[in-house]
């Protein structure tokens, strides 16, 4: 992976992504990578929450918590993206990369990190970003590694409606109470079973 960018300071997360498109929970764009992976599971936990299942499309699943059936007006979100294709660290990291890329175009980079591969455990890539579209302010955590049966993602998102391009003060306090500790959950979850 290229060199980390160096993280924005959650009190510095006042300015948003003004005028760009919106990226549904990151990675729709790269399911195209990834063919045919079928269902994860039906049910997630994630920080004590369950997330059922609401979404399948290829090689992708998306998880929202109960009272949040309505995949366009959610708040938060898990999404499982399989990358039956990817069976190398390099493949991984390409992966890794065109995500970020992904993030580049359609929003602000928050965070980019990775941990390196050790003995049998394979690297570990993190993303986070801020993505926004007409009157939604998307924050999304992803976490990229390979796994027995290919690459996976896990994405936790968290969602902001009637938001204004520039200064979003309800965006940054959530940032700042809640951004660390996300990233360091998703980074020590259990991923589901491949």
């Amino acid at each position: 992976m290229t060199k980390p960018m160096p993280r924005i300071s959650r009190g510095e997360f006042l300015k948003t992504c003004c005028g760009s498109s919106l990226v549904c929970a990151m990675l729709p764009v790269m399911s195209v990578e990834a063919k045919g992976a079928g269902a994860v599971t039906d049910r997630l936990t994630f920080r004590g929450s369950d997330y059922l299942f609401r979404w399948e499309g290829g090689n992708q699943q998306e998880f929202t918590p109960q009272g949040q059936e309505d995949l366009q007006k959610w708040l938060e979100m898990m999404t499982i993206v399989r990358y039956p294709d990817a069976h190398s660290a390099d493949r991984m990291a390409e992966i890794a990369n065109n995500t970020v890329a992904l993030y580049q175009k359609n929003g602000k980079i928050l965070k980019v990190d990775a941990v390196q591969a050790k003995a049998e455990k394979p690297a570990i890539y993190f993303a986070e970003a801020a993505l926004s579209d007409v009157n939604v302010l998307e924050i999304a955590f992803a976490r990229l590694q390979l796994v027995e049966s290919g690459g996976m993602g896990a994405i936790y998102s968290h969602r902001f409606y009637g938001v204004s391009p520039g200064v979003n003060h309800e965006a940054s306090a959530w940032m700042d109470k809640n951004g660390a500790a996300i990233e360091r959950a998703l980074m020590e979850w259990t991923l589901p079973a491949q």
